[in-house]
């Protein structure tokens, strides 16, 4: 232990770390250079493009557009006063109702119901001997199971709770 030279180590060390200060101050630095363009860019682009604002007051309705009238139909009655609208759906609707004053409401059509199908016959012939299925275990209605339980019970239910636990479950990949 005395062959080493500490106080070189720690010259070493405290070298280093000012580095390290350093190089942080300048990434910090750059960083906060970047962050002042991407702002000033930001903003330009802003004082570019036109802000819409509202020059009426809140309770008046809106300006109304004037359409330019068509040369070989006469121009449609435009309403007196369109109310402002609370969603984006009834906006969009006066909108297309304001550029499309004729277009008629669709119709909904009612259409005759299918005929009927067509029953086949059936012919009588002697049957075959049909095996009979084995029963499956019943499951006893008389006694208080709980719903887990009285599921878990049997192999085919376990099966299906399984199966439906991979497909439900996270990604096998997530886990």
């Amino acid at each position: 232990m005395d062959d080493i030279p500490w106080h070189y180590v720690a010259m070493i060390f405290i070298v280093f770390v000012s580095w390290l200060y350093q190089r942080v101050q300048e990434i910090s630095a750059a960083r906060r250079l970047r962050g002042a363009q991407k702002k000033a860019a930001a903003e330009a682009a802003r004082k570019e493009r036109p802000v819409f604002q509202e020059t009426r007051t809140l309770g008046s309705p809106p300006p109304m557009p004037r359409p330019a009238p068509a040369p070989t139909a006469s121009p449609a009655p435009v309403p007196a006063e369109i109310p402002i609208p609370k969603s984006f759906r009834e906006l969009f609707e006066t909108i297309e109702t304001l550029s499309n004053p004729q277009a008629p409401p669709p119709v909904q059509r009612s259409s005759p119901p299918p005929p009927p199908l067509p029953v086949p016959a059936v012919v009588e012939t002697h049957p075959a001997p049909v095996a009979k299925p084995k029963p499956e275990p019943k499951e006893p209605t008389s006694s208080p199971v709980p719903g887990l339980a009285r599921v878990l019970r049997h192999r085919k239910s376990l099966r299906e709770a399984l199966i439906l636990k991979e497909v439900l479950d996270a990604p096998v990949s997530m886990r």
